[in-house]
């Protein structure tokens, strides 16, 4: 998450803030674009999705607000890329959670994305999913 400009950790945390003005309906639309993009994932998760909504919001929340300090975050997101190995998920399938996310945030955000906004998320979902990688499946040496 190092990786984001100043201008760009600006932009992205004041999105947020518009993007929760239609935050009762972002987990809803994030999951239900995900599971149309990969209906096999949908077996992934609980039937009842209000816990799973809550943890998915907490978590983008925590990193966004992090994104000057992400070693605040380190910990919890290794911790969250080991529970999704345990879960079954495949390393192909955080691509499809990350592109899922951003079309969310874009089409949610009031008023949409400044190119500075996008280009910001863009690389901090980048950034979270390669270190979730990294550390969910090591290249063997």
């Amino acid at each position: 998450m190092s990786n984001l400009t100043e201008e760009e950790i600006s932009a992205v945390q004041q999105s947020l803030m518009r993007l929760q003005q239609s935050y009762a309906n972002f987990t809803e639309e994030f999951y239900q674009r995900l599971f149309r993009a990969a209906p096999e994932m949908r077996a992934l998760f609980p039937e009842d999705m209000t816990e799973q909504a809550r943890k998915l919001s907490v978590t983008l929340l925590s990193v966004i607000s992090h994104l000057r300090n992400p070693a605040a975050v380190m910990h919890p997101l290794l911790a969250l890329a080991t529970r999704h190995v345990d879960y079954g998920a495949a390393q192909e399938d955080f691509d499809v959670v990350r592109v899922c996310l951003l079309g969310t945030i874009q089409e949610l955000t009031p008023d949409g994305l400044s190119e500075t906004e996008l280009t910001g998320w863009d690389k901090a979902l980048h950034s979270v999913q390669a270190l979730m990688i990294d550390h969910a499946y090591p290249v063997a040496s």
